[in-house]
């Protein structure tokens, strides 16, 4: 049949199911609004989809009475009330997600486990998608045990490094080419059971009770796979084994599981629902290791485009916080267009309830708007408590980075400092997350500073600390490291010697370059302003000059007019004859600025 005819066809059999007397005729005319409703699903119409399984639903209730209803018709009823139970999961209507007959009904009337795991599946990601983030661990840990499965008693301190080495052996000895031809798994409970594993693991990690559950649950994913045969879960499991392999430290063996993961998307069927959580743990948490963080932008956007075609707006926020966290920091994008981007994720954020991505978007827009123009009306924001009371994980690592990086480019020395203590006291414990290189970068800097404006050994001994962190070719540093380390040996040059020394221009040469062939417009202004300051120590007023204008000139092609204008103020030689510079030469040599407010905030230079 022609689909639209079919569809029409079943639309009305509905309209005429009530004059149908025949029970055998009404019994196939529910099946038909079964194959109605997944022909609607795979072309991503869930309301079509769930109004025709309703409608199956409602049909089989008014021919039988409830007490005959699932003996006489347990195979349909079965399939029917399990596919409502899951469309609720999807971008629905708020009258259309509270239909719990259909979880309910499963749950009693399921003769086997197996017939149940579907719905039990449900269960767990409703109960996280409420937020109810420990009640969904422990109802899907309840629910893998009765299936069978082991998993620790006392979470936070069962030892999960013998269980990740031997499934590290084991994926090790597994080649590419026997991954792409593993069967596809036939077993449909343990196929469900893999996808329960994949959804506990995810919301343990939000758990500082359950939190190893995460590596537990992705190495059984992994052997489970390897034992039964693949299914987009078991695709999802390995690129969540990468990131743990990552996590841990064996970066190698983490890319290699990461792409081939990425390979099993286009080989394995049926892997639409899973692209967007692969490519947030390949794209989110591995590549960045082994290639340039932007070429990571397309995949996150397909992620997001992906999960809001198949209505997973979980997934898609999550792919969409990430997108504008790495287009800021390492992307190099405008701020104007990626600010509207910005609150466009926003507010679809708030349209359904994601507080955590909410306040990711909110921290980020505030930053960009105070670079673009100040402070200005939806700014304050940013301080609210609903974006400060999800202090943890993406959001916490990325209010960190934007105060930091604020304090830097805007503040005295003394909210700078402030700005440091914040970071520092968890700054080792990201050292898998892709920001950390750059809050690395910003720490080396802003000690650098320090040293130059105090001339303190503590802040030296920081500041060499970072720089090291940073040399080139160390395990800890992403793909997007090389400039910024070029930039620090600039600094670290600078911070040593006197400025009658000199020594550093080609350093700073060289790190302007580096950020410049890379891409990287808002670091080759910081670059070409740190220039300018050691140049304008060594009394070089016109080679000083040109450094600033340069800085403004990238700054404002970045999109960051507060922070052109504020240079602006900060440095006059930009605008000044030379005889006003040299008035100013000597704060500049100790390390200090003359300063005036270019918003409401007194601010500084990085020096």
């Amino acid at each position: 049949w022609d689909e639209q005819h079919f569809f029409l066809s079943v639309d009305h059999l509905n309209l005429g199911s009530g004059f149908i007397k025949e029970t055998s005729e009404l019994v196939r005319v529910a099946g038909l609004n079964l194959q109605a409703a997944a022909k609607a699903k795979e072309r991503s119409a869930f309301l079509l989809a769930f109004k025709y399984a309703t409608k199956g639903v409602e049909i089989l209730r008014e021919m039988f009475p409830e007490s005959e209803l699932w003996q006489q018709n347990y195979d349909l009823m079965l399939k029917l009330t399990t596919f409502v139970a899951e469309l609720q999961l999807f971008d629905l209507p708020d009258h259309c997600k509270n239909c719990r007959f259909a979880t309910d009904s499963i749950l009693k009337e399921g003769k086997t486990l197996a017939d149940k795991m579907r719905c039990h599946v449900v269960v767990t990601r409703m109960l996280g998608r409420d937020g109810k983030l420990e009640e969904a661990v422990r109802y899907g840990c309840g629910v893998l045990k009765e299936a069978g499965y082991r998993l620790p008693k006392y979470r936070m301190t069962w030892n999960i490094v013998p269980e990740i080495v031997r499934t590290k052996r084991l994926a090790q000895n597994t080649c590419e080419e026997d991954y792409l031809n593993l069967q596809q798994g036939t077993d449909t409970f343990k196929m469900d059971c893999i996808k329960l594993m994949n959804y506990v693991a995810f919301f343990s990690q939000f758990s500082p009770r359950d939190g190893l559950l995460l590596a537990v649950l992705t190495c059984k994913v992994v052997r489970e796979t390897l034992i039964h045969g693949m299914s987009p879960s078991g695709v999802n499991g390995l690129a969540g084994f990468g990131a743990i392999l990552v996590a841990i430290g064996y970066k190698e063996d983490g890319v290699r599981m990461g792409l081939i993961a990425s390979k099993l998307l286009r080989h394995v069927p049926n892997c639409g629902q899973v692209v967007p959580s692969v490519n947030l743990f390949v794209h989110g948490v591995i590549m960045h290791w082994k290639e340039l963080t932007r070429r990571s932008l397309e995949p996150l956007l397909e992620g997001y485009k992906v999960a809001i075609r198949v209505g997973d707006m979980d997934a898609a926020l999550s792919n969409a916080g990430l997108y504008a966290t790495m287009s800021y920091s390492c992307g190099g994008r405008n701020l104007d267009t990626l600010c509207q981007d910005v609150k466009a994720f926003k507010k679809q954020a708030r349209d359904y309830g994601q507080e955590s991505n909410i306040a990711i978007f909110a921290v980020l827009e505030a930053h960009l708007l105070y670079l673009m123009d100040g402070w200005v009306e939806g700014s304050a924001e940013f301080l609210s408590d609903s974006c400060l009371s999800h202090d943890v994980g993406s959001v916490r690592v990325t209010r960190a980075l934007i105060d930091l990086e604020r304090a830097f480019l805007f503040e005295d020395d003394c909210i700078l400092r402030e700005r440091i203590r914040d970071v520092e006291h968890f700054h080792d414990y990201v050292k898998t997350h892709f920001l950390y290189s750059r809050l690395s970068f910003l720490l080396g800097l802003s000690f650098s500073r320090l040293v130059i404006a105090t001339g303190r050994r503590k802040y030296k001994r920081m500041a060499l600390r970072y720089m090291t962190q940073m040399e080139k070719g160390k395990g800890g540093n992403g793909a997007d490291a090389d400039h910024m380390h070029d930039l620090l040996v600039a600094e670290k040059h600078r911070m040593n010697a006197s400025p009658s020394d000199g020594g550093a221009e080609e350093l700073f040469a060289t790190a302007i370059e580096s950020a410049s062939s890379g891409g990287f417009l808002q670091d080759e202004a910081i670059a070409n302003e740190l220039a300018g300051i050691y140049y304008l120590r060594r009394k070089d007023i016109e080679v000083a000059r040109t450094h600033f204008q340069r800085a403004a000139r990238l700054y404002d092609q970045w999109g960051a007019r507060n922070k052109r204008q504020h240079l602006r103020t900060t440095h006059k030689i930009l605008l000044s004859p030379s005889q006003v510079v040299e008035n100013s030469i000597s704060e500049v040599s100790t390390g200090a600025s003359t300063t005036q407010p270019s918003s409401t905030h007194e601010v500084t230079s990085p020096t």
